[in-house]
């Protein structure tokens, strides 16, 4: 099996049948499709009962845990050299399967990552207009053999490939040699934590200039993740995770200059957090648990200010959030 496709869902009506539209006419027998249903409690796990008769796919069904839950157990479940996660309420890019086909079989080294192209549309705009092409060209990289002399700053500096990661296909055994997955706690940006460490780990990189996904906007009636306010806690538990990557870069990673261009972007998102956080903790219900929290923001504060004070250009790419 060349590559598995993992695709949790949860509640993804009417958005899934779009989806698998997208996906199933697509697949051969080199891909199988990994489902997990978190828990859905409409009638999506009927719109993908039509395709069961397809002998490349696993349907999974969980109590709901979480997306990080369901893509790491969607992953164990993978049998293909490389996987590739997926959203249910996006689609897979016209032709996208036999495109990366095309690039495994040119390719003379096994990359650890392999980054593309995405579209972000919106259902609203007429004609389903697409609002943002992810427009980067990979040409300069394709000599090198999938060595990279600094990724980090080539994917989350000048390419703007932070946070998302289904615009990007892993090597399996790479995830599995490094003990790499989605931190379950965390509930928003996990997407950012796991691509970090799956980073710092690869020694060997690809491109493709291909836009092989198509990403849904999300709006405030779908209450997507990204667009909810996050809780204190929610918040905290992604600063703690964020900072133990800062601490460790040094050790973890094999990149320098990265290293020292990820400390930065850390340090200012960890930064942004903290604010976050005290503005909740003013806000009037709050009021009660500033005490508590009161020394943790003051000691955060202080750790990153002298980082912060050398910040002379926000390091944090344009035009993305903290979607997973």
């Amino acid at each position: 099996m060349i590559f598995s496709i993992v695709v949790p869902f949860y509640n993804s009506l009417p958005y899934f049948d779009v989806m698998l539209k997208s996906l199933f006419s697509q697949i051969d027998d080199d891909v199988e499709v990994v489902f997990v249903n978190d828990g859905s409690t409409d009638n999506s796990m009927s719109a993908l009962q039509k395709y069961e008769s397809y002998h490349n796919i696993k349907i999974i069904s969980i109590p709901n845990g979480g997306v990080s839950k369901a893509r790491n157990i969607g992953f164990n479940a993978c049998t293909g050299d490389y996987v590739w996660f997926a959203d249910s309420d996006d689609v897979i890019g016209t032709f996208a399967i036999s495109k990366i086909k095309k690039k495994f079989k040119s390719l003379e080294f096994k990359p650890d990552i392999i980054t593309a192209n995405y579209y972000a549309f919106d259902d609203e705009v007429k004609n389903k207009g697409i609002l943002y092409k992810n427009d980067n060209y990979y040409n300069e990289y394709e000599d090198t053999n999938g060595i990279i002399d600094d990724p980090f700053d080539v994917l989350f500096n000048r390419k703007n490939n932070c946070t998302m990661i289904w615009n990007t296909i892993f090597r399996s055994e790479h995830l599995r040699e490094h003990c790499i997955k989605f931190v379950e706690e965390l509930v928003f940006a996990e997407g950012l934590v796991f691509k970090i460490k799956a980073i710092a780990n690869a020694k060997k990189f690809s491109f493709m200039n291909s836009y092989i996904y198509g990403y849904r906007v999300p709006d405030a009636k779908r209450g997507s993740l990204s667009m909810q306010h996050h809780s204190i806690n929610e918040t905290i538990f992604l600063i703690n995770a964020l900072e133990e990557w800062y601490y460790c870069f040094e050790k973890e990673c094999h990149f320098k200059s990265g290293s020292d261009f990820m400390k930065l972007y850390l340090a200012q998102l960890i930064g942004d957090l903290l604010n976050y956080v005290d503005f909740l903790l003013k806000n009037e219900k709050n009021k009660n648990e500033y005490n508590e929290y009161n020394e943790y923001l003051s000691t955060k504060s202080n750790s990153f200010e002298h980082i912060k004070r050398n910040i002379t250009k926000r390091p944090s790419p344009k035009g993305e959030g903290l979607e997973g």
